[in-house]
């Protein structure tokens, strides 16, 4: 791996005679059986990294940041630095070159956020999505709640307010969106931990707020009595839990053996005795168990999340999970693989020569496996731009269609990033 931080995939070099990109770079290295800490990829490093790698910021500049919200990006052209270029392109640059407080990032946010940014409609707004749900259109066809909540939206910029907006809004609100029981200790998306055995005035009684928490499921999570209740009690009866990691963009290596109050630990105890004596965010305390072990237990996560059974073009195969294979010299299933490459780059050495080696074993079409799987060539870009949408006109749906039980189209997007399961620990 030339590039430790970030990688510039599409800046170009040339290596062997050849003009490439460094994504290719990476490739062709691994084709040719060079791994770290070899001399050949010492050589490279030392040739390349340069034009290859950058430094991500601490702080990435949102170009479509205002306030206290972030905005969606638009698929606009716009005049950037005295040339033509898009939005995707100028947020991306920023969101991986730029600091949040650098004047670049300030000014590019004040003179682009009207052509690049928009509020994208939501299906559902303050309620929940059922992923799971399929509904007719009103041009009789079928399409999945979060396909329409994920990529036609998206795709077709609408924005919220709008009247398409509204349409979808009313036409789909009965079968795609559901209220959930009022939880006192959630705010936006963020939920905080409960102080169960704490006191609180409620309803004109001293309370527990493990009480208080109990009586508010019974309302729901949209209506005003959920809304006083978490206004009058938040405040005394919630907290939010010590991490060990202080970044939001690093993850906790859960299972990693150190040694803590010089006995023999591993990162999950850490955090399990945390949670237990109620330690808060900010506390000396925490701040302090951070500053000794987060070198230890924490690493960054990668910008684009390895997957194994993700496909070059970006979409996903459904996963054998309890299929076996042989990795690193150990009997594991695919389920185990994926799990070990969740901290990798999707195009990164470790991610594709995994890919490669178990794509016939680990993945299967999501059409229940009656096509051939599709080919995974090395190196191949995520973004081949080789794939181009249907016109989907003012209020159409595109070609949708359900076939076999699963949702088929010329855009064929679907699933979502496998979230690894670890973490589940801590909420039974």
């Amino acid at each position: 791996e030339i590039c430790p931080n970030g990688k510039d995939w599409y800046a170009s070099i040339v290596y062997g005679g050849k003009p490439m990109t460094c994504l290719e770079l990476d490739s062709v290295l691994l084709r040719n059986g060079v791994f770290r800490n070899s001399p050949e990829c010492d050589q490279a490093t030392q040739e390349y990294s340069s034009t290859c790698c950058y430094t991500p910021p601490t702080k990435p500049c949102d170009l479509c940041h205002f306030g206290l919200k972030s905005y969606s990006v638009a698929a606009n052209s716009v005049l950037y630095n005295g040339a033509e270029s898009d939005c995707y392109s100028i947020h991306n640059h920023l969101s991986t070159r730029v600091e949040a407080e650098q004047d670049v990032c300030i000014v590019a946010q004040n003179e682009l956020f009207d052509k690049c940014c928009y509020d994208k409609c939501s299906l559902c707004q303050n309620y929940q999505l059922n992923s799971g749900a399929v509904v007719m259109t009103d041009i009789g066809q079928q399409m999945g709640c979060s396909e329409i909540e994920n990529n036609f939206i998206g795709l077709n910029q609408i924005t919220q307010g709008s009247k398409q907006c509204s349409f979808l809004q009313q036409q789909h609100f009965d079968d795609c969106c559901y209220d959930v029981p009022c939880d006192i200790c959630e705010t936006g998306e963020t939920s905080y931990e409960l102080l169960v055995q704490s006191s609180v005035m409620y309803q004109g009684r001293n309370r527990t707020c493990g009480e208080v928490a109990v009586l508010a499921r019974d309302v729901l999570s949209q209506s005003e009595v959920c809304t006083t209740t978490k206004n009058d009690v938040f405040g005394s009866c919630c907290y939010k839990q010590c991490n060990l990691c202080g970044d939001p963009g690093w993850a906790i290596d859960w299972n990693r053996k150190l040694n803590y109050d010089n006995l023999a630990s591993t990162c999950l105890e850490v955090f399990m005795n945390l949670r237990s004596e109620r330690v808060q965010d900010g506390d000396d305390k925490c701040r302090s168990v951070q500053y000794t072990v987060s070198h230890e237990c924490c690493y960054k996560l990668p910008t684009n999340q390895c997957s194994l059974c993700q496909a070059s073009n970006g979409t996903f195969l459904n996963t054998n999970w309890n299929s076996e294979v042989t990795y690193q010299d150990k009997t594991m299933t695919c389920g185990d693989v994926n799990a070990m490459l969740s901290s990798e780059e999707l195009d990164g050495e470790l991610c594709l020569g995994a890919r490669g080696k178990f794509w016939n074993q680990c993945c299967t079409p999501q059409e229940g496996g009656k096509i051939n799987l599709p080919i995974l060539p090395s190196g191949v870009s995520d973004k081949d731009g080789s794939s181009s949408w249907p016109d989907y006109g003012d209020m159409g749906f595109g070609n949708f269609i359900k076939r076999n039980g699963a949702l088929s189209t010329s855009l064929c997007v679907s699933a979502a990033l496998t979230v690894i399961g670890t973490v589940a620990l801590f909420m039974i």
